[in-house]
């Protein structure tokens, strides 16, 4: 799906995706029927809150590319078939790339540049010295993040 002409903006989706709190179980049945066209799987309302709120951002953003989609369902399959699953990315990381890690609670946002990575407002050469520098111990930078599997 591509972004509609109904589409909110950024304030308007985060006041819709919002105002789904404020609904009960028949209303949003209602709103999906409206905005779907068909009437909603037999879902609890947390559920159905959560499906409109992805619809609306699917209208406001689009949606994932074919290809993407191809594989998250590979991924998908492997995971189920083996819970232990440590796909390869199969990519070198690429100027722009976001890497996301949780740490003890706190979440860590890398962003991959063409002269090193930033975090935090300032620039390390690798991903090893901001493992080093968030956990006090040295790791395989690349294994932190999860691009690649840790030696064991």
């Amino acid at each position: 799906m591509s972004r509609g002409d109904d589409a909110p903006g950024a304030p308007e989706l985060e006041a819709a995706v919002s105002g789904l709190n404020d609904l009960n179980l028949y209303a949003l049945r209602q709103l999906w029927s409206d905005r779907i066209g068909r009437p909603p799987q037999h879902l609890s309302a947390d559920l159905l809150r959560r499906r409109l709120a992805y619809e609306l951002q699917c209208r406001a953003y689009g949606t994932l590319k074919p290809q993407v989609r191809r594989r998250l369902g590979q991924l998908h399959e492997a995971f189920k078939a083996d819970p232990n699953y440590m796909p390869s990315l199969g990519q070198a990381l690429s100027a722009g790339m976001v890497l996301v890690r949780s740490w003890r609670g706190v979440r860590h946002r890398v962003t991959v540049r063409r002269g090193g990575f930033e975090y935090r407002g300032h620039t390390y050469q690798s991903l090893s010295e901001i493992a080093k520098l968030i956990t006090g111990a040295q790791w395989s930078g690349p294994a932190f993040f999860g691009y690649r599997r840790a030696q064991q």
